[in-house]
């Protein structure tokens, strides 16, 4: 398959018909309908149902669009750094955070490692898995991650390392402005929480360090789940419920009034912000960022 074909393929499904995508890839309409008959033909099967204007793609290769699309911009990219020379000497970083700290401290990571060194970062979102998955795949060189202590990451030691950058409260909130009757639900041990799912780290923290831990007493009741840390902080803004959030996420919100914090009454967590790698050769400007980051000065104090 040739990135000209998905090309094509794309702007007829975008365009709806053959002779506006002929004019956005610069060829008369005839031209373009041979080269999709072509196309077919290499395929063996028909892509294109003709019968409906506009033009739609048969199911089975509408199905395929994602992928086409993927395919597409990972083929430029490696075109445009193929024919740059100058690309491959630029000091290109993939950063790899959980959600919630892509909002918090990569913006602050990001900053000092960009102001001494000629340094590009890219930086991605996901879960705490997906992080992992990104360093053991090698497609991010670092992996910015909460770490609960006493709990086993998914960082292997012997195979990773890993420098602290900080740490922050995973803190009890809620909005008793919005919804007055939360005092009420806590006085009578009735806690009705906006959780994570267990299957992301901050669920399992949610779930083994807090509500396994909390009052015996306390009934816990979802009100609505969500793997977000800043969805879980609307949800809260709202009076939806009481919701578990890295403070650092709700400063505004607690210096202005509008969110409350409850750990005279529930409990909280600590959280470790840590910058993870895998052990092994690294890229010079890699290895010179890590050596940045662990020599410099404290990241915690440039976040706060």
């Amino acid at each position: 398959m040739r990135l000209e074909w998905l090309e094509d393929i794309l702007s007829v499904l975008d365009s709806g018909s053959f002779n506006a995508a002929a004019e956005t890839r610069f060829l008369t309409p005839s031209a373009f309908t041979r080269r999709i008959r072509s196309i077919e033909t290499a395929l063996g099967c028909e892509l294109f149902d003709r019968s409906r204007k506009p033009i739609v793609l048969h199911p089975h290769a509408l199905d395929c669009v994602p992928e086409m699309r993927d395919a597409v911009a990972a083929l430029k990219t490696v075109s445009r750094r193929l024919s740059d020379p100058q690309d491959a000497l630029h000091h290109r970083i993939t950063l790899v955070c959980q959600h919630t700290l892509t909002a918090s401290w990569a913006p602050t990571l990001v900053a000092f490692v960009s102001r001494d060194q000629a340094v590009n970062v890219r930086v991605k979102s996901g879960t705490k898995s997906d992080c992992l998955l990104s360093l053991v795949k090698r497609e991010a060189q670092f992996a910015l991650t909460y770490e609960a202590k006493d709990e086993v990451s998914g960082f292997d030691p012997e195979f990773s390392d890993r420098i602290l950058l900080g740490q922050e409260m995973f803190v009890p909130v809620a909005n008793l402005v919005q919804n007055p009757e939360l005092v009420d639900d806590l006085a009578a041990r009735r806690v009705p929480i906006i959780s994570y799912p267990t299957s992301v780290f901050l669920g399992e923290v949610q779930r083994k360090m807090i509500q396994f831990q909390a009052d015996p007493e306390f009934a816990f009741v979802s009100i609505a789940e969500t793997g977000l840390g800043l969805a879980v902080v609307e949800f809260v803004k709202r009076g939806l419920g009481i919701g578990w959030v890295p403070q650092s996420l709700i400063g505004d919100e607690l210096a202005a009034g509008e969110l409350t914090l409850l750990t005279d009454t529930l409990p909280g967590f600590t959280l470790d912000i840590t910058l993870t790698r895998l052990t092994g050769t690294q890229p010079k400007h890699a290895e010179a960022l890590w050596s940045m980051v662990r020599d410099g000065p404290e990241i915690a104090d440039m976040a706060n």
